[in-house]
């Protein structure tokens, strides 16, 4: 959580896990705590995961992040990431220190319990459904996009009951 102020120069604590910016601005934990932060990804065997973990390892200093967890329903597809976001994570290691562990599993709660952060980037359907989304409403003329209009609609009758789930599991573990 952000705070709202900082104390001033003379009596804030060094942070060296911070980069000078985070510190100076009060991002990241308290002064003082450990939190060796784990982020999640609920749809961790999509193709949009790469950047995604890029980003959260160009930003590891601000979050005192240590692992990422991947999860996804498809081993096939985890089996192809989760080994190419390790190789980010030991590349980025390689080059400028701070060790961030990536694991991988098709079991939600063991890739939730734990984490401080849950993302998640699913598309319940996979691209089949997104592609019948865009063409549903053509026939009558109406915008199919996959997030707005009656593609958007069924795309979230779809959705809304798995990120409920994913929310029920986030407040259990």
């Amino acid at each position: 959580a952000l705070r709202p102020s900082c104390p001033s120069e003379a009596t804030r604590p060094v942070r060296p896990h911070l980069t000078p910016e985070a510190d100076a601005r009060g991002w990241g934990p308290p002064a003082g705590t450990v939190t060796h932060v784990k982020v999640c990804v609920i749809g961790g065997g999509s193709t949009y995961t790469p950047e995604l973990v890029d980003g959260l390892l160009r930003r590891r200093h601000l979050l005192d992040l240590h692992e990422i967890h991947l999860v996804d329903h498809d081993d096939a597809r985890l089996g192809v990431l989760g080994p190419l976001a390790a190789r980010m994570a030991a590349r980025t290691q390689d080059r400028e220190g701070g060790a961030v562990t990536v694991r991988w599993t098709t079991d939600r709660a063991v890739g939730i319990a734990g984490s401080r952060f849950v993302v998640s980037q699913i598309r319940v359907g996979g691209m089949a459904a997104r592609e019948r989304d865009e063409q549903l409403g053509r026939e009558f003329g109406l915008v199919g996009q996959e997030t707005v209009g009656v593609g958007g609609f069924a795309n979230a009758l779809r959705t809304i009951p798995v990120a409920l789930d994913i929310a029920a599991d986030v407040a259990r573990w």
